[in-house]
């Protein structure tokens, strides 16, 4: 059985990360009978089918947390949160008085 192929070049080849690849390969381990593989002078070779079981999780989308599902975290405050502001005093009467100039006015309060 003639084995060509590493994680890296069959990273290389689908345009992913080796990480991706050797989850590829632990799932492969996972569903096999025998090892996936050949571990020759401290690199991992796969033949032809080796290499399309593992292209065969390729498909799959990541889990998130591989144990338990993920539960969002949400916290609800009941109530009226606002901050109240308190009204400015503002005069009572308004008047418009000529400040003696011909085009000038300004508003006078009492």
């Amino acid at each position: 059985m003639e084995r060509r192929h590493t994680l890296r070049s069959i990273a290389a080849a689908t345009d992913r990360d080796k990480r991706t690849v050797q989850s590829w390969f632990r799932k492969a381990n996972d569903n096999s009978r025998n090892e996936v593989g050949a571990l020759i002078d401290g690199v991992r070779y796969f033949s032809d089918d080796e290499r399309n079981q593992l292209l065969a999780y390729m498909g799959e989308k990541p889990r998130v947390g591989e144990g338990a599902p993920a539960v969002p975290t949400v916290t609800v405050e009941i109530g009226n949160h606002q901050v109240v502001l308190s009204q400015p005093e503002l005069p009572q009467t308004y008047s418009l008085e000529h400040s003696g100039k011909a085009k000038s006015w300004r508003l006078m309060t009492r």
